[in-house]
């Protein structure tokens, strides 16, 4: 498998997502970051069949759960641009055409 250099905050946050409650979920979800480019998605086998992107931010790349951004999944492609600011609840798709779209998250 090609993973380049995984932050350690990203693998925590993903432990600490399968592991906690949704309202612990949504916390860290809000304080979550994200800003890079869709290097790969698809549905993480190991994983209970997350929809999930790579993420590659300047030297990094991580994984990002799509499947808490309802919809988000099918509209992204490779290639566009993902955003998440901390203390938002939704993330921003930007397709390559120029086209932008909010997902926010289900962790209500």
């Amino acid at each position: 498998m090609r993973y380049g250099k995984i932050s350690l905050h990203f693998i925590f946050f993903i432990v600490v997502l399968l592991f906690c409650n949704c309202n612990e979920n949504r916390t860290i979800a809000l304080n979550m970051r994200a800003r890079g480019v869709i290097e790969r998605k698809y549905k993480d086998r190991k994983n209970h069949e997350l929809l999930t992107f790579d993420i590659k931010e300047y030297d990094q790349s991580y994984s990002f759960f799509a499947d808490y951004y309802p919809g988000a999944w099918m509209y992204a492609s490779i290639g566009d641009s993902i955003i998440k600011n901390k203390g938002e609840t939704f993330i921003t798709i930007k397709k390559v055409n120029g086209e932008s779209k909010l997902f926010d998250t289900r962790l209500k």
